[in-house]
């Protein structure tokens, strides 16, 4: 029993700091304008401790700019501005 609550114990304070950095990005997220909110939204579920951020940004990017919901001179200043809230979600 002992052994199962530390393990308990180990698991949680290791999601800790992830689950902390996503409650910083989605705040951040909140002063993003409804392209960069698309974005962010499209690449919060992959962002995780190792994940290559700027592949993510750019195949999300690519994938809204291809079904027409962000147009593609909008589509750099959104994904940028995305991206330093989900730099948070790395922390």
């Amino acid at each position: 029993m002992r052994v199962f609550a530390v393990s308990i114990c180990l698991v949680l304070c290791a999601v800790a700091p992830a689950v902390a950095g996503q409650t910083e990005a989605k705040e951040c997220a909140a002063g993003l304008d409804d392209k960069s909110k698309m974005i962010f939204n499209a690449v919060l579920p992959k962002v995780t401790p190792g994940a290559k951020l700027k592949g993510e940004l750019a195949s999300a990017t690519k994938e809204l700019v291809k079904s027409g919901k962000i147009p593609r001179a909008d589509a750099k200043a959104a994904a940028t501005a995305a991206a330093k809230c989900l730099k948070l979600g790395l922390q």
